[in-house]
């Protein structure tokens, strides 16, 4: 699923790769500062979410082809949604994040 994240003065558009409640794996390109404070816009389809919402994250992870994020809020709304609509139903287990989730 596509996103739009936004930390200090870094724009990027990414994927994610992995989703939970606590947190979720973006691949993007952009290097962002471990423990920076992140706006995620996660592109759900409209069928999932009427609105692109907006959750606030912070990268606590770094890999060679993207982040690892935990939510500023424990289970977002808009993440539970689209964790009972399925998305992320394949993805890692945040758990098992000592090794790269992109590869």
């Amino acid at each position: 699923m596509t996103v739009d994240l936004t930390a200090a003065r870094v724009k990027s558009a990414g994927q994610l790769t992995s989703l939970s409640v606590s947190g979720g794996a973006i691949e993007l390109v952009a290097d962002l500062a471990l423990h920076a404070r992140a706006e995620i816009t996660i592109e759900a389809p409209y069928r999932l979410l009427p609105q692109w919402p907006v959750v606030r994250a912070c990268v606590v992870r770094k890999y060679p082809r993207g982040i690892a994020v935990e939510w500023c809020t424990y289970a977002p709304p808009c993440i539970v949604e689209l964790l009972r609509a399925g998305v992320g139903a394949d993805a890692p287990l945040l758990s098992r994040w000592a090794a790269d989730p992109f590869g």
